[in-house]
């Protein structure tokens, strides 16, 4: 009896485990782009469809020093993109120098 609880409790864990480092690596998304406009407090990136994404230093803090207008940046985030005007990321996780 107890070697089948271990069995079933080691399938669970497992499958547990898979479905979260599904879910985890599904969800990130990346969009490549180039610095337009840079002020102390947001970022403006344009994409190479013309498409344009605000990035506040409140969501995700970068540095003046790190990123420069007209650097290309590869951003990943999570989740979706909200609908205004520019676009913003519901949840950045990385702005990179591509």
């Amino acid at each position: 009896m107890k070697k089948k609880t271990a069995i079933s409790l080691i399938i669970i864990l497992i499958t547990t485990l898979s479905i979260i480092y599904i879910n985890h690596t599904k969800t990130k998304n990346k969009i490549k782009g180039k610095i337009i406009e840079i002020s102390k407090d947001s970022l403006i990136i344009e994409d190479d469809k013309n498409g344009h994404y605000i990035i506040n230093k409140e969501d995700y803090p970068f540095s003046e020093t790190e990123v420069k207008q007209n650097d290309q940046v590869v951003i990943t985030y999570k989740g979706e993109i909200l609908e205004t005007s520019p676009a913003q990321f519901k949840k950045i996780i990385t702005i990179k120098k591509d």
